[in-house]
């Protein structure tokens, strides 16, 4: 994982509070130096989406990062196992 993975990770595990969703906002403002929004946000955005994707792929972390319209937090045990369940899903069905 990059720096900037790690460091948006580490944000929201740091930041974690049950059931609350940090927007995108927040975590621009906070990790400025990896995520800036200007007029058009589209890019940090979709360079945030793809460090959740890659967080979320590795196997350094044994967390989730789930997100919604809020935002992102990291996932409780019952949303990691939903996913979990979504991915073998998934791999069975592309191996058929």
């Amino acid at each position: 994982m990059t720096t900037r993975q790690w460091a948006l990770y580490n944000f929201l595990k740091n930041n974690y509070q049950e059931g609350v969703y940090i927007s995108k906002r927040t975590i621009c403002d906070n990790l400025s130096e990896f995520y800036q929004i200007k007029k058009n946000e589209t890019r940090a955005c979709r360079i945030m989406e793809n460090d959740i994707r890659e967080i979320n792929n590795s196997d350094l972390i044994q967390k989730i990062i789930v997100s919604n319209k809020q935002g992102y937090k990291i996932g409780t045990k019952e949303e990691c196992n939903n996913y979990t369940q979504i991915k073998l899903e998934t791999i069975k069905k592309s191996r058929t």
